[in-house]
């Protein structure tokens, strides 16, 4: 009977009018437990992955990533749930299955021997931990996040991992989805530079790196700012002012 009542509001060509009796039907569907009108796809894999246990499937103590530490249990949930874009998530899926195609990773079919070391460091291979971390150009990108969030230095497992879902508990939640989100943009800044330089020879200085970081958080924190789903969640954000 549901069945037969989904597949004929869906059957309608036109919006039904919100006077409408059925209209109302809608405001009391529930499906991947959100209501109907507020379904997409994104929510419906993910009601999909946590059924099907895909989190619980990603055997860690058998994954390359682990020898930098073990991730955060909740690491796919609060990737989920973080505010943050599309491209952020490739990014970040790609960092936390050992797949993002740095240095290190593709040295052994790499077209240009150049692409195995890091464009900043001549000599130095690109390692995961020199790419997230102890390259300049991220101790820059680090050393801004630090002073944008007025938080203590960023250790080598919160520029991995980000910051658990558990720390919510004594940083507050709002502030928690201010770092989660901002620690997206700067990986995810780390690898356009990584990409422009590999790909068009960018040569880069610390002051540009640092200023294109600070100009994508602003602009993702001002148009996260707009979004009625993360405006009252991120609480007040005195950086934009």
């Amino acid at each position: 009977m549901a069945f037969a009542l989904v597949q004929l509001l869906s059957s309608q060509t036109h919006p039904l009018p919100s006077s409408s009796p059925i209209s109302a039907v809608f405001s009391h569907l529930f499906v991947a437990d959100v209501s109907i009108r507020q379904l997409s796809t994104g929510t419906a894999r993910c009601f999909l992955d946590r059924h099907a246990g895909a989190p619980a499937m990603v055997n860690w103590s058998s994954r390359a990533i682990s020898r930098h530490g073990v991730p955060p249990a909740d690491i796919w949930q609060h990737l989920w749930h973080a505010p943050t874009l599309p491209a952020h998530w490739q990014t970040l899926y790609q960092l936390y299955l050992n797949t993002l195609p740095i240095g290190h990773h593709i040295e052994h079919f790499a077209n240009e021997e150049a692409d195995v070391y890091c464009h900043f460091c001549p000599g130095v291979v690109q390692s995961l931990r020199h790419f997230v971390y102890a390259c300049p150009l991220a101790h820059q990108i680090w050393q801004n996040f630090a002073r944008f969030f007025s938080c203590s230095p960023v250790s080598f497992s919160n520029a991995l991992y980000s910051w658990p879902s558990s720390c919510s508990s004594y940083l507050g939640h709002a502030y928690g989805y201010q770092l989660q989100a901002g620690h997206a943009v700067a990986v995810h800044t780390l690898w356009y530079v990584t990409v422009m330089a590999r790909l068009h020879g960018t040569q880069w200085a610390r002051i540009a790196v640092s200023r294109i970081f600070l100009l994508c958080l602003r602009q993702h924190f001002s148009a996260l700012s707009t979004s009625s789903r993360w405006r009252p969640r991120l609480g007040i954000l005195p950086f934009l002012s």
